[in-house]
């Protein structure tokens, strides 16, 4: 937070569980109210969880993973784009999941 203060920029930090549909809706929505608009949305989340064997994974780390890895990018950007304006950028970036 501090590089972004340091260039110029304001920023604010929003914590929450991003495995819920209503946390990534309030997010976007807390995010538009504290900064004005809403430029770009960076989706930087990842959740992984080593085990030796798939039979190993339980149903709750998979749904988790998939929860934080994909439906919360899903979720976010559902949220953000109707903020948007020409240029506004989503960004997604993953993890050695992928």
């Amino acid at each position: 937070m501090e590089l972004i203060q340091a260039a110029g920029r304001k920023a604010v930090p929003l914590a929450g569980d991003l495995r819920t549909e209503a946390f990534c809706n309030q997010l976007v929505q807390n995010a538009v109210q504290q900064l004005g608009s809403l430029d770009i949305l960076v989706s930087n989340a990842a959740r992984q969880v080593s085990q030796d064997a798939i039979l190993d994974i339980t149903t709750q780390q998979f749904d988790d993973t998939f929860k934080t890895n994909v439906y919360a990018m899903f979720w976010l950007s559902k949220a953000a784009i109707p903020h948007f304006k020409p240029g506004s950028t989503i960004i997604y970036t993953t993890s050695v999941n992928a």
